[in-house]
């Protein structure tokens, strides 16, 4: 009795050990990847890949692109980089072999090579997909261990001219304007001339160009919009908000360089735009020509040379029977009135 009593205390022990060294090993976490990366003191992003290369940095606490001249950056892309990097832990490696570098594209040739720098400095290369495509195949600098990154470096870390510049136009806050005026051309079929003889080919229709121009403020004792032209009238506070949001939501598809008038169109824009804002500055907003299915867009008051898909911009041209205030629905349920004198049925 006393020697079985003895050895389930052995064995209870023994149970309670391995569940104690299970725990601690499932709790171990794997070691970061980067070690002693802090996002917070990068000062510089370089990519390279071939003969194409980008960079980012922060200049003034401000994250910028440097090619061709410094340029704000998107923020949110940056982010996403020195996340991934942060996420990257130490994990089983996929290969230890050097001569794999070159199959698994993260050799110092084929490889997409990342320098970051800031109070510590990391250099590495980002290769193909890894299996199931969730990441890619990953070697710092110097070491021959190649690792499966956490997320998609190679969407994250790119070569592409402008890939990484702020697409904002302006800052244009909607709930912040009281004043606008917008202009825009309408290009209206005109029916083609009757041929003047059998042998005479049809001709083409053309198109006539009817500018309009919408102008409304904030009254701000009524707590309406109101319109000036092409009338007055009140103003759709929801359809006014909506044609706002979408002004404000405007940014570019790509930049360009040539800035002639003939090219781009600005001394005849197709849309024009000014926005006052309550603490009294300006935002001013010029369409110009289209090119391969883009318009040149210009800020007022800004160097930077915009380019703006013509689809995205058509939404800009609102009519203004579909902005100004609706009448007031008539009640087709009410009992019909008499209109017979008393006394003369």
């Amino acid at each position: 009795m006393r020697r079985t009593l003895l050895l389930l205390i052995v064995l209870v022990a023994a149970i309670g050990i391995i569940v104690v060294s299970e725990k601690a090993g499932g709790s171990r976490k794997n070691p970061p990847l980067f070690k002693g990366f802090d996002k917070a003191a990068v000062t510089s992003i370089s990519i390279r890949e071939l003969e194409r290369d980008e960079t980012v940095k922060k200049v003034k606490n401000i994250w910028v692109t440097v090619k061709p001249y410094e340029y704000p950056a998107d923020t949110a892309k940056v982010r996403e980089m020195l996340d991934l990097i942060a996420d990257q832990v130490q994990g089983a490696p996929a290969s230890k072999n050097p001569e794999k570098h070159k199959d698994l594209k993260v050799d110092t040739a084929r490889g997409v090579r990342v320098i970051v720098e800031g109070t510590k400095n990391f250099t590495f290369y980002i290769g193909d997909m890894s299996p199931g495509y969730t990441g890619n195949y990953l070697r710092l600098e110097g070491n021959n261990n190649v690792y499966s990154s956490k997320g998609r470096m190679s969407s994250a870390f790119s070569t592409l001219p402008n890939f990484y510049r702020d697409k904002a136009l302006y800052s244009l806050n909607k709930d912040n304007v009281n004043e606008l005026t917008v202009s825009y051309r309408e290009y209206v079929d005109r029916p083609a001339p009757p041929a003047k003889g059998k042998k005479d080919k049809p001709k083409e229709a053309q198109k006539d160009t009817v500018v309009h121009t919408i102008t409304a403020s904030f009254d701000v004792a009524a707590g309406k919009w109101k319109f000036t032209a092409p009338e007055n009238a009140g103003g759709d506070a929801s359809a006014i908000n909506s044609w706002l949001a979408a002004f404000a939501g405007l940014n570019a598809d790509d930049w360009y360089d040539d800035d002639t008038a003939a090219v781009t169109g600005f001394d005849r824009p197709d849309l024009a735009a000014s926005f006052k804002n309550n603490d009294g500055t300006t935002i001013g907003l010029l369409v110009g020509a289209e090119k391969n299915g883009s318009r040149y867009v210009k800020v007022e008051n800004s160097a930077v040379k915009f380019k703006v898909r013509s689809s995205r911009l058509t939404d800009l041209k609102r009519k203004f029977a579909d902005l100004k205030e609706k009448p007031m629905p008539v009640d087709s349920g009410a009992a019909p009135q008499s209109t017979n004198m008393p006394g003369m049925n």
